[in-house]
């Protein structure tokens, strides 16, 4: 009996292991499986925004869709080290992942594109300082302005918004999800991070679960289909404070401010209900005399002529997705910043 038992045993645990071995060689090498990827000491705390990039910082961060130089300058940011002279006109451009452009390289960013298009065009110098830090709130970009923005001596702030910043009116750690790591696991979060970083298939065991529970196995969830009116109102009404507190900020200090709403994927490709969220959230803006660029109208051109502007995966802008945007604002926005601040 006991040898029996044993045995059992041993088939079991050589199943186990074998099925996890197929599982790890299938997420790595045919069903490629997003996963954490940034080098270890990117990400380093603050005081005041919670966290910010290391300084003068030099690495790679791959995904199965893209492998991409994140190297900093002297400021901790994704971006060539500037003259802070008053000379020439300045944007600081604020935002997350996607002003920090997860995905393409750094020439290929809207920012960059869009730096590009003007002074190619002649006539304006124009310097983009490119502040976007992934995991970055709109309220993280607040504080960072705040303490930072005069610096810089720009003449406009250019603040990205995501969805997934609805409703958040305090600092956003990566270190809540296990992204600020310090090699050690101290939190439950830090150690699926670990098993994120190092086993494919847990990925990949983590995206089937998410998709057929269609539970988020972190707090934090992009889209919510379901979430009531009440709650979204409330979500409203503390992002637009957060906008109105940046843009008296700015006008105290007469910077130009003008927020750049990025939508999510799922907004772009036909969801009705996501979309009216959407547009309730824009004519809010409207009705309080923010102003904003919304990125939603040009991203859904695009898809009309069946023009790729994300990843297939990845939730974030491919190559073509930043220079659709790019696109837009040096034809629609950029018309409105230039004579702001060349009377």
């Amino acid at each position: 009996m006991a040898k029996k038992l044993i045995k059992i045993i041993f088939l079991f645990c050589f199943f186990f292991i074998s099925t996890l071995i197929s599982l790890e060689i299938i997420a790595r090498y045919i069903v490629k499986q997003p996963y954490y990827a940034f080098p270890e000491g990117y990400f380093v705390s603050n005081e005041f925004y919670g966290y910010e990039l290391a300084r003068n910082f030099k690495g790679q961060y791959s995904q199965p869709e893209f492998t991409i130089s994140i190297d900093t300058n002297s400021e901790g940011l994704r971006d060539v080290d500037r003259s802070l002279s008053k000379d020439n006109l300045k944007i600081l451009a604020l935002g997350d992942s996607f002003a920090f452009g997860i995905g393409v390289q750094l020439r290929d960013t809207y920012l960059s594109l869009l730096e590009q298009m003007v002074n190619n065009a002649g006539g304006i110098k124009l310097s983009i300082i490119k502040a976007g830090i992934i995991g970055y709130s709109t309220y993280n970009e607040k504080i960072y302005l705040q303490r930072r923005g005069l610096d810089y001596h720009p003449n406009v702030a250019l603040v990205q918004f995501w969805w997934d910043d609805l409703g958040i009116d305090h600092l956003t750690f990566l270190a809540d999800t296990g992204f600020l790591t310090s090699g050690k696991i101290t939190s439950n979060a830090q150690f699926r991070l670990f098993l994120n970083r190092n086993f494919r298939a847990y990925a990949l065991l983590r995206r089937i679960f998410t998709t057929i529970s269609k539970k988020a196995l972190f707090k934090s969830r992009v889209v919510n289909i379901t979430e009531s009116q009440s709650s979204l109102s409330n979500k409203y009404a503390i992002t637009i404070k957060e906008f109105k507190e940046i843009e008296d900020w700015c006008r105290k200090n007469h910077i130009s401010c003008w927020f750049l709403l990025i939508p999510p994927k799922e907004f772009v490709y036909n969801n009705d209900l996501l979309q009216s969220q959407w547009e309730s959230f824009c004519g809010l803006l409207s009705k309080n005399n923010i102003k904003y660029f919304d990125c939603l109208p040009v991203l859904k051109e695009a898809l009309s002529k069946k023009e790729s502007a994300f990843f297939k995966v990845d939730p974030h802008l491919n190559r073509n997705g930043h220079k659709i945007i790019a696109e837009g604002i040096y034809k629609y926005l950029l018309p409105k910043l230039i004579p702001e601040n060349n009377n």
